[in-house]
C-alpha cells in the first residue's frame, strides 16, 4: 500500500469515529491476518469469515460497525448470515464473495438511511422500496429494474433508485431516445428503458461493460443497444479503472486506478453518425473528465435535456462547458450537488442539468 492508500483511510476512520479510544476498542473486535501484501482474512466477531483487499476489509468493518449503529446487527446462525431490518428479516449463506457481501450490506445501509422499505419477496405496495432476493442474490428496484448483487456499484444504484438523481426536469422518459455515457453496471440504461425508453449504453472498461451485459440479461424485454467504447476524441484512449470490482470512478484523465485498458473512442457526434441518428432526446453523462470534449455540435444534437456530471480540475473548465451549452440553444441550466456523502468543492465536482 502506497502512502496515499493509508491516509486515505485513516482519514476515513477519522471522520467515521470521533472517539479514537472508542475505535481502537471497536477495531480490536475484529480480527485481521495478513496472508500476502495487500491481501487478508477478516474473521468478523459474529463469525462471518471473507477474503479481500485488507483496506477494503477496514471498510467492511466499519460498514458492519454503521449498521449496528442503526440497529441493524448481523448474525451467524448455523453457516447463514441473518439481517433483521424492521420490515423483514434477510437471510443467506455465509459465503466468502467479498463483492456480495460487502455490496448487499452497503445496499441495505444506503436504503435504511435514504428512507426506503426493503422486502425480500414480492409486495403489492405502491411507491420507492427494494427487493432483495437472497437466494439468488438479485436486487429488484420498484420499477422492475433487476441487478445481480454482485455486479452493482452500491452508491451509483442508490443515486439511481434512491435518490433519482436522473429523473428530475423530465416528466417521462416513454419514447425517448436516451444515449447514456457512462452506463457501468447498466443502471441508468435499465431504469432509462424499464420506462419506456429506447436505449444506447456507452461503457468502455471490460469490468463494468461485462457487468452490464450480465444485467441485462435479467431484463428481457427492454431497447438497450450497449456498445463498448470511451466518449471524448476520435481514436483510441487509456482507460484507468479498478481492476476489482465494479466502480464509477473509471476515467481517461485520473491517473490513481490500478488497471490500464486502452478503447476505441469517439466523439459524441461521430458515434451519432455511426448510428445513424440525427438526434438524441437525453444525454447522460457521467465519464469522469470526457465531458470537457463535448463540443458545440455535439450538444446540438441533444434534443431536450442533457444531464452531466461533471468532475474537473479548475473552475475554468466548468465555465467552458457551461458557455458552451448556451451556444447550442439551452435555455436553462442547473448545477446541482448530486452526492449528499461527499464534501468536495461544487464548482469541481457537480451536475448540471441543462434544459431546451
Amino acid at each position: 500500500m502506497n502512502l496515499e492508500d493509508v491516509i486515505s483511510t485513516i482519514n476515513q476512520l477519522r471522520h467515521t469515529y470521533r472517539n479514537w479510544l472508542g475505535l481502537t476498542f471497536k477495531m480490536a473486535l475484529y480480527k485481521f491476518r495478513l496472508t500476502k501484501i495487500a491481501k487478508a482474512t477478516g474473521v468478523l466477531r459474529d463469525g462471518l469469515l471473507v477474503n479481500g483487499d485488507y483496506y477494503r476489509l477496514l471498510d467492511l468493518a466499519i460498514l458492519i460497525e454503521k449498521l449496528n449503529q442503526l440497529g441493524i446487527p448481523t448474525e451467524l446462525q448455523e453457516n447463514n448470515i441473518v439481517i433483521r431490518l424492521p420490515s423483514t428479516t434477510l437471510q443467506f449463506k455465509n459465503e466468502s464473495d467479498f463483492d456480495i457481501i460487502y455490496n448487499l450490506l452497503s445496499l441495505i445501509y444506503f436504503v435504511i438511511k435514504y428512507g426506503l422499505m426493503i422486502f425480500n419477496e414480492v409486495s403489492e405496495l405502491n411507491g420507492n422500496f427494494v427487493r432483495i432476493d437472497t437466494n439468488n442474490m438479485i436486487i429488484e428496484s420498484s420499477d422492475g429494474s433487476k441487478f445481480y448483487v454482485r455486479y452493482i456499484d452500491p452508491w451509483t444504484f442508490t443515486e439511481t433508485f434512491i435518490l433519482k438523481i436522473h429523473d428530475r426536469f423530465i416528466a417521462s422518459f416513454k419514447g425517448l431516445k436516451v444515449l447514456d455515457v457512462g452506463a457501468e453496471f447498466g443502471d441508468t440504461s435499465v431504469h432509462f428503458a424499464r420506462n419506456g425508453a429506447e436505449v444506447i449504453a456507452i461503457e468502455p472498461v471490460s469490468t463494468n461493460y461485462n457487468a452490464l451485459l450480465q444485467n441485462l440479461k435479467l431484463n428481457e424485454g427492454i431497447k438497450v443497444t450497449p456498445i463498448k467504447c470511451a466518449i471524448g476524441e476520435d481514436g483510441e484512449v487509456t482507460m484507468f479503472y479498478k481492476a476489482d470490482r465494479i466502480d464509477g470512478s473509471a476515467s481517461a484523465f485520473y491517473k490513481s486506478e490500478k488497471k490500464e485498458e486502452m478503447v476505441k473512442s469517439y466523439s459524441l457526434s461521430s458515434l451519432l453518425d455511426m448510428l445513424g441518428l440525427k438526434e438524441v432526446d437525453y444525454l447522460k453523462m457521467d465519464c469522469k473528465g470526457c465531458e470537457r470534449y463535448l463540443s458545440v455540435e455535439d450538444l446540438k444534437r441533444v434534443k431536450q435535456l442533457a444531464k452531466i456530471e461533471v468532475t474537473l480540475n479548475n473552475v475554468n473548465e466548468l465555465s467552458e462547458i457551461l458557455k458552451r451549452i448556451k451556444e447550442a440553444g439551452f435555455k436553462k441550466t442547473y448545477i446541482i450537488y448530486h452526492n449528499p456523502e461527499l464534501t468536495t468543492n461544487i464548482f469541481l465536482h457537480n451536475t448540471i442539468y441543462a434544459i431546451r
